[in-house]
């Protein structure tokens, strides 16, 4: 799953399993005309006159993220990614104008507007002074778009004269050969181990209802988001709180999306026991062997929990995620390309429409922004030339199941779910993530 030159400025290599899953998902077609997973960022950000014309400048720095990260440019073509090096300075202008472009609308029409592409675009908005990224999520996750945006803003502030061709040293193999992950065919050990992953996301236990008027058999609408940002005193406690009590700000807000879905469940008969189905995300990037290639590809994966439900606690509920990401991925790395050939199998066996697991959210949490996305970048000169104020990133959502993304940035916690408009109101949402929110804090004794 390296890359190999086919012909003349034509490189190619096979996708590699933990790309193939979400351009399985990607492909379902639940929306005519839209990408389910479809990935967008939406930087905030300051520009000095130093920069000169902010369209002009956006420009010469998409070429140069092309350059860095020419994955950007690369497209799937059957089961194959390719990606075709510019041999005229024409090829460059058609492609800086199908995927390099300035609009009058704001970031949410636009995100619900956009046709999705094959490839990844940046989008100017004036008016709000915001870099809106796009992309299929196969190509990229979370933080991956906060490297690319960083990079965007370090371009803006420094432009540099690019040529392309040698720009395909900077292609990055897939995960599975950067960290070495076994392909088939599989040990005995390993298809073991990958099967054994596969029956522990199962329950004897009924699972948590949640109370919902909306219907998993409606057709699928338009995809939305919702934001609820923490003030930096509230972010500064609860990290606080957390180091006291010896847990991970991922398992407090976790275990609080539990307690939170609880909450909002039809009443079960006393004394029963139900299960919550919880998706955990982890960000695979240490086990690359060559980190630099892959910040800005899709290096991350989740594994499903069933998580006990016996009073609802916050408590009963950290204590399973504090065991969950203590142990981490290491278990599961092995076998991962094993596993996740079999998951394959599944994905498109859809739960049945009244299944209660349709509605379990997931929470994905993105770890801290600053670590990734700089406040300001510098000019050859020393000066200030552009500034980060504010970032966002998120997916498009055509399923019954709302992905929630939880990061900080200039010490405040961002939490924002995505969801379908079909499924979920905006008042259900909201109440979701104040309910998280409530149960975080009474968990942590933060609301006396």
């Amino acid at each position: 799953m390296s890359w190999v030159e086919v012909s003349p400025g034509r490189w190619e290599r096979p996708f590699g399993n933990n790309e193939k899953i979400p351009l399985v998902m990607s492909k379902l077609e639940l929306v005519p005309g839209r990408e389910n997973w479809y990935e967008s960022s939406i930087s905030k950000i300051l520009i000095r006159e130093s920069v000169g014309e902010p369209e002009q400048a956006l420009r010469q720095a998409w070429k140069q993220v092309r350059f860095q990260f020419p994955e950007i440019a690369a497209y799937p073509s059957g089961d194959k990614y390719v990606y075709e090096v510019p041999q005229t300075e024409e090829e460059v202008t058609k492609w800086l104008s199908s995927t390099c472009s300035t609009v009058t609308t704001t970031a949410d029409e636009l995100l619900t507007s956009l046709p999705p592409l094959n490839v990844m675009s940046v989008h100017w908005i004036p008016h709000t002074s915001e870099v809106v990224l796009t992309s299929s999520h196969f190509r990229l996750d979370g933080r991956a778009f906060m490297t690319l945006s960083n990079f965007i803003c370090h371009a803006l502030a420094q432009p540099k004269q690019i040529d392309f061709g040698n720009e395909v040293s900077n292609l990055s193999p897939s995960f599975e050969v950067l960290a070495k992950i076994p392909q088939a065919p599989y040990s005995p050990e390993i298809e073991t181990a990958a099967t054994q992953r596969l029956m522990a996301w199962g329950s004897s236990l009924p699972p948590v209802k949640i109370a919902t008027s909306f219907s998993a058999g409606e057709k699928a609408a338009v995809s939305r988001r919702l934001t609820s940002v923490y003030s930096i005193e509230e972010t500064s406690s609860m990290v606080k709180a957390c180091k006291s009590n010896n847990l991970s700000v991922a398992v407090a807000l976790t275990a609080g999306l539990v307690s939170a879905c609880c909450e909002l469940a039809e009443p079960a008969p006393v004394d029963e026991s139900r299960y919550f189905m919880a998706i955990c995300a982890f960000d695979l990037r240490k086990y690359n062997s060559s980190p630099t290639t892959s910040t800005a590809t899709i290096s991350s994966t989740g594994n499903v929990y069933p998580i006990t439900v016996t009073d609802g606690s916050f408590d009963s509920h950290a204590a399973q995620f504090k065991e969950i990401f203590q142990r981490g991925f290491d278990p599961y790395i092995e076998s991962m390309s094993c596993f996740q050939e079999m998951m394959m199998n599944l994905v498109n066996q859809s739960l049945p429409h009244d299944s209660p697991l349709n509605w379990h959210p997931v929470l994905s949490s993105l770890g801290k922004a600053d670590n990734i996305m700089e406040s300001q970048f510098f000019n050859e000169r020393g000066e200030v030339a552009v500034e980060l104020e504010d970032f966002w990133v998120g997916m498009e959502i055509h399923q019954c199941q709302p992905q929630l993304f939880v990061w900080t940035l200039h010490g405040q916690l961002t939490m924002t779910a995505c969801y379908n408009e079909a499924y979920w109101s905006p008042e259900g949402i909201q109440q979701l993530l104040d309910k998280i929110k409530q149960h975080v804090q009474q968990g942590l004794n933060l609301d006396s």
